[in-house]
């Protein structure tokens, strides 16, 4: 019987090679990223890298050092949310609904070994239906998840943009089983071009529309907003505690403010009346309430009103509420993309 000898020389080190996993799954999905065929102890660069939504490139990285048999193992990176516009690229610039991720590994310069993985927000699954003034008596889109019955339902709001909330959210949320209402309440056909006046009966309107569909628990109706929007979140579980069962806000105020576009003119009216500037009586609640702001917020101090809102309800005897400030956090966070600057917008009346 033969043998084949093989030489006792020195051989040529393993390729590098980088893999991702999953290879395809929901934006929220653990990001797990392991390199292998590396020198021991060798440091690198893993690199991110995704075209914008309106073009441009966002990118990451993040410098790592190999283990004792040269390998990197990241269980839970949190690499993808860390991206930010690469040089040479527009500042603002979002990611996309769907995502391809080029993630490579990096040394001295020059790229040891690169692998793609996609990312997206909605399941195929999901079945997104428009709702209007005339069918429903909203302006909105009704993300309804396959095999959904009597599941806490949300109606998530957007921000002074106006138009509908972030779909990134709410495909999100309908993909992992919850119904969602994603609202307008200005800025989109049929509804006020801005945020003036608007009655908080459309929201009330909005909740009772989405306890009715078969997918929803009316008792577990939740109110999920963002700037704006997470002050309206709070507003209207105040005043309609028998209807929500719980409030989350994100970048809020505790404070109801006047139109963005006209400090004369009220946003929100109930029953025809402009409601007041005055701090939002979140102990009327029905509910939980979930808060998160921003302590470097540049477009107004949602850090701030985030403990306020916590303290006040701690005074009324209520402790089922969760506040979290991220110091280093903007106006974004919370959102799909925490760095994205943001300029002031509450002039010296109000005291910022």
């Amino acid at each position: 019987m033969g043998f084949v000898l093989s030489p006792t020389g020195s051989s040529a080190p393993p390729p590098v090679r980088i893999s991702v996993m999953p290879v395809k799954a929901l934006l929220d999905a653990p990001f797990a990223i392991k390199v292998t065929g590396l020198a021991p102890s060798q440091r690198v660069t893993l690199k991110l890298t995704e075209v914008g939504a309106s073009g441009g490139q966002l990118a990451a990285s993040r410098r790592v050092e190999a283990d004792k048999g040269g390998v990197v193992d990241l269980a839970h990176s949190n690499i993808l949310a860390l991206v930010s516009p690469s040089q040479g690229s527009k500042g603002g610039l979002l990611p996309r609904f769907t995502r391809n991720v080029r993630v490579s590994v990096v040394a001295s310069g020059r790229t040891l070994a690169s692998t793609t993985a996609i990312r997206f927000a909605t399941a195929p699954s999901v079945r997104i239906i428009d709702q209007r003034q005339a069918k429903s008596g909203v302006y909105g889109e009704y993300f309804r998840p396959a095999g959904a019955s009597s599941r806490t339902a949300v109606v998530l709001l957007g921000g002074s943009n106006g138009g509908l909330g972030n779909g990134f959210a709410a495909g999100l949320l309908a993909s992992h089983g919850y119904p969602v209402l994603s609202l307008a309440y200005f800025g989109a056909p049929g509804l006020p071009t801005t945020l003036q006046r608007i009655p908080l009966e459309y929201f009330q309107h909005a909740i009772s529309w989405l306890a009715k569909q078969p997918e929803a628990d009316p008792k577990r109706i939740t109110v999920i907003g963002v700037s704006r929007g997470g002050e309206a979140a709070l507003l209207i579980g105040a005043t309609y505690p028998k209807l929500v069962r719980a409030v989350a806000a994100y970048v809020p105020s505790d404070t109801v403010y006047p139109s963005p576009t006209n400090y004369s003119v009220p946003a929100w009216t109930l029953a025809g009346k402009g409601v007041a500037s005055t701090p939002i009586a979140v102990e009327k609640i029905g509910g939980p309430v979930f808060l998160v702001g921003g302590g470097d917020d540049q477009l107004w101090p949602s850090g701030f009103a985030v403990t306020s809102v916590a303290k006040r309800m701690r005074d009324h005897g209520r402790h089922d509420v969760t506040a979290l400030t991220y110091e280093q956090a903007g106006h974004g966070a919370g959102a799909i993309a925490p760095n994205v600057a943001t300029s002031p917008t509450i002039n010296s009346r109000y005291g910022f």
